[in-house]
């Protein structure tokens, strides 16, 4: 009898739930809370398939789930995330709780299991290194020709911070005052 490699079943569950929020989200702009409905029972079909593994990992499955969760509904409350990206990385917590790095060719190179965490912090590295490179460009901008780097904007207010400080940031010049910022 040949092994199954659940690992790989996880992976490629994720990636298949990953895909199909992606789809639906640029579609609609909404992802259905179904597809974690969904995923969560694929998750507990692996779970139950691959049972001696769980029952090994128990605990550390449920501090990562448990983990992940908490995590998530604080950033939600906090207004950073929305509702289904809560439930996006709850379901991928169920769906992979943990990795080893032993997929990836990384085996003893990870500094922890918990793979819901792993996929925060790797975002949140992805999404703050974006307004960095935003914020430099634009400084690199002002900074070459500052008399133009406004223009198209004489109608707002002169000492409008709270917009200039979003132009900065989001990347945005020129024609901005015409897209809703």
């Amino acid at each position: 009898m040949t092994d199954i490699d659940y690992e790989l079943i996880r992976v490629l569950a994720a990636s298949t739930m990953f895909a199909i929020a992606v789809f639906f989200d640029l579609k609609g702009r909404e992802v259905r809370d179904m597809l974690w409905i969904i995923f969560g029972a694929v998750a507990a079909a692996i779970f139950l398939l691959d049972f001696s593994s769980t029952l090994d990992n128990a605990i550390n499955i449920s501090v990562s789930i448990a983990f992940a969760s908490a995590i998530s509904y604080g950033i939600y409350r906090s207004g950073l995330f929305g509702g289904a990206d809560m439930l996006a990385l709850i379901t991928f917590a169920g769906v992979i709780p943990l990795f080893d790095g032993s997929f990836a060719g990384l085996e003893g190179k990870v500094i922890h299991q918990l793979a819901p965490i792993i996929v925060l912090t790797n975002a949140v590295i992805l999404s703050v290194s974006g307004v960095i490179f935003n914020t430099a460009r634009n400084i690199i901008r002002y900074s070459r020709n500052h008399r133009t780097f406004f223009s198209g904007l004489e109608h707002k207010a002169a000492n409008s911070r709270s917009f200039s400080q979003r132009l900065v940031v989001s990347g945005h010049w020129g024609n901005v005052a015409h897209q809703g910022l």
